[in-house]
């Protein structure tokens, strides 16, 4: 499910391969179709003017018109990935998309023309991505590897991804990468890691530099893992939420790992 940027509009989609349109004010169904030749709709994504709509089904890609009464398909088919897609997303600028599919395969397409403008190959680290995200300016693309290393790559940029470690030592191979954010000027990166067993326990949030990937601060309290993090607006705070049922904010220019508040759910 992509909700619109004014919160007016939510697209659901399911495995018999119909996307559904909803009013989220009046909880009724604006539009209904079915897509991609009734596969199951496996991703969606919409574009910052919430005006078209990315779908993804078996291996391929569409671009839909959304702002009429009737959707509109406004591209052919966008096809690179030779396994199912799992995931898509717009960037901030509108000027790209991003997706991946089940066997880790990474695609940029151009927001505009849905040409091809990258690839990065599955060969590379051959696992599925979990997580998919563009930085709020658009120039860094991110994804999580199969719960391990977090990947943040300039797709236009013509270099490799930078890799933010699980863990600073290789050989934790149990030390997992669950989520990850940017600050919203994208300069910073935030992790958050946890251990299934192993020790000693790992429950921590790791801040990097988004462009160079020096480590910035490792942020301890966490008894369990960590399941999500995000910044404040003003990238001065931090939020982290845990599996052992705590919500902490952590104060950004602290690198001794301090926290400010502390909320139990």
């Amino acid at each position: 499910m992509v909700i619109s940027h004014d919160s007016a509009r939510a697209v659901t989609s399911s495995l018999d391969g119909t996307i559904i349109i909803w009013d989220m004010v009046s909880q009724t169904t604006l539009q209904v179709w079915v897509a991609h030749g009734g596969l199951p709709v496996t991703a969606l994504g919409l574009s910052p003017d919430s005006r078209r709509l990315v779908s993804a089904g078996d291996h391929t890609l569409a671009i839909w018109g959304i702002d009429s009464d009737v959707p509109l398909k406004v591209a052919v088919e966008l096809e690179g990935h030779t396994d199912r897609v799992i995931a898509c997303v717009w960037s901030p600028d509108g000027a790209l998309i991003a997706s991946t599919s089940h066997n880790g395969t990474i695609c940029v397409w151009d927001g505009h023309s849905y040409q091809q403008r990258n690839l990065y190959p599955a060969t590379h680290h051959s696992q599925s991505v979990l997580y998919l995200q563009f930085s709020p300016n658009s120039h860094s693309l991110a994804w999580i590897s199969c719960g391990k290393n977090c990947f943040v790559w300039t797709p236009l940029g013509g270099t490799q991804p930078m890799v933010l470690p699980s863990h600073p030592d290789p050989d934790r191979y149990d030390v997992e990468t669950r989520a990850f954010s940017f600050d919203h000027e994208s300069r910073r990166i935030a992790t958050t890691h946890a251990s299934q067993y192993g020790d000693p326990k790992v429950c921590v949030v790791r801040i990097w530099d988004a462009t160079t990937g020096a480590p910035l601060a490792v942020l301890m309290g966490h008894s369990n893992p960590v399941l999500n993090v995000s910044f404040s607006p003003d990238g001065r705070s931090l939020l982290s939420m845990s599996e052992d049922m705590s919500v902490r904010v952590w104060d950004c220019g602290l690198e001794d790992g301090r926290w400010l508040v502390r909320s139990n759910f």
